[in-house]
């Protein structure tokens, strides 16, 4: 805070709303609900807020649908960052009003899970469709490979996973 008041540079963060993911708790596992439950999203935005005011400092909320998928898909393997370091990034484009292109159709994206790296084939993209569409359906395919990297985890090798993408 102390940095960003210093350099005039506003804080950005992800306008996380716990409400929707609350309603979902009855889906959830005991231990999942649990997890959710413990999260503040509240309290948590409230400080930075009342922080940020105090201090002068601008607070940017920014939406953050696809966070992960962007950042895998398009950071993380080429720049050998964690797909957590890489959406702290894409975080900090979307607070200076920067978008994403989604690379063409057809063809494979190396993302790494688990320690391999994994090929996530980018789905069709229709010509008439907006770029937050295009970018669900890429999260709906980077979300079946984490899950079923997660689920079968000893599905591949070591060898496998580390040319699992050349295929």
């Amino acid at each position: 805070m102390a940095w960003a008041k210093d350099e005039l540079k506003p804080i950005v963060a992800e306008d996380l709303d716990s409400a929707a993911k609350k309603k979902a708790t009855a889906l959830l596992s005991p231990k999942g609900a649990r997890m959710l439950s413990g999260l503040l999203y509240a309290k948590y935005r409230q400080l930075l807020e009342a922080k940020c005011f105090r201090t002068g400092v601008e607070l940017i909320l920014i939406d953050p649908a696809h966070m992960s998928a962007i950042a895998a898909m398009k950071y993380a393997a080429r720049r050998g960052w964690s797909v957590h370091a890489a959406a702290a990034g894409v975080i900090a484009r979307r607070g200076q009003k920067l978008t994403e292109r989604l690379s063409r159709t057809g063809t494979a994206v190396r993302v790494a899970v688990r320690g391999g790296h994994h090929a996530v084939e980018l789905p069709a993209r229709k010509s008439g469709d907006s770029c937050v569409t295009a970018w669900r359906s890429v999260h709906a395919a980077y979300r079946g490979v984490v899950r079923e990297r997660w689920r079968h985890p000893a599905r591949l090798t070591a060898r496998e996973c580390s040319h699992h993408w050349l295929r």
